[in-house]
């Protein structure tokens, strides 16, 4: 019905003199780039001005005009397994669409570096089992741009990133989480001192997309720090989980990540 919805403007569109497409519905925001030539390939008439409602273009721009297909069939060459996946492209409102630590783990992999470093998500529990006394071997918290924290607290997967002597925190639900917090700072705390250097930790909370169901939390947090790290504004909303939940999905199955958002 959306093919021949498209279909039907884009035959609007040619044969009406001094027309320009209306972009109003979601769901042809994704042909804002190639609208164009698809008219040109298809109806061999000249480009024509696209009108694009403001509202959307801002908060829907960043979207592809494509994603590569999920196979069917196919072979991980991680760790993860295919009830992981499984779960990264669930939509249900259940249990089973849940991320788990897993497909958390595994996707904040792909986007570290030399600069950026992600723990992992039962580390937490260490830090949080110590009172934030827990010190890995080897770890100097000074050596990275970005170092995230993902945290699962009573079945809530929640965020905070360390970054210019700044410690960050979103939840999608917009509440705060002291207890997470005061531990991550301890630990931090022990950085500086195991650097010799003058503690100086500021908290900073600021205005963020939420979620309006209870089950995208982990999507929300994975995307947080992707669109940090890309320095983009975080500004998808909740309408848009499928379309990551399946990305993540293709990212996780060819174990990289895709060039665009």
């Amino acid at each position: 019905a959306q093919i021949i919805k498209l279909k039907n403007i884009i035959n609007n569109y040619v044969n009406t003199p001094n027309s320009a497409i209306n972009v109003h519905d979601d769901n042809f925001v994704k042909y804002l780039k190639n609208i164009h030539e698809i008219v040109l390939k298809k109806y061999k008439v000249q480009c024509k001005t696209i009108h694009v409602n403001k509202e959307v273009l801002l908060e829907k721009s960043f979207l592809p005009i494509e994603l590569p297909m999920l196979p069917v069939q196919y072979n991980l060459t991680n760790d993860l397994l295919q009830s992981d996946i499984a779960k990264v492209i669930n939509f249900s409102n259940s249990s089973e669409s849940w991320l788990n630590d897993s497909a958390i783990d595994f996707y904040f992999k792909l986007f570290s570096s030399n600069k950026v470093y992600s723990f992992p998500a039962v580390f937490y529990n260490k830090i949080k089992n110590s009172q934030g006394r827990y010190m890995p071997r080897n770890f100097n918290i000074f050596d990275y741009e970005y170092v995230f924290f993902p945290v699962m607290e009573n079945n809530h997967w929640i965020l905070f990133y360390w970054c210019n002597n700044k410690l960050h925190f979103y939840n999608s639900l917009g509440n705060f989480s002291s207890d997470a917090a005061c531990n991550i700072k301890n630990f931090i705390k022990g950085q500086f001192i195991a650097a010799n250097r003058k503690c100086n930790i500021e908290t900073v909370t600021i205005s963020y997309p939420v979620q309006s169901n209870s089950y995208d939390c982990g999507v929300f947090i994975t995307q947080y720090a992707l669109f940090l790290i890309k320095n983009r504004p975080i500004n998808f909303k909740q309408y848009h989980c499928k379309y990551f939940r399946y990305k993540m999905a293709v990212e996780l199955v060819q174990n990289k990540l895709l060039d665009h958002l």
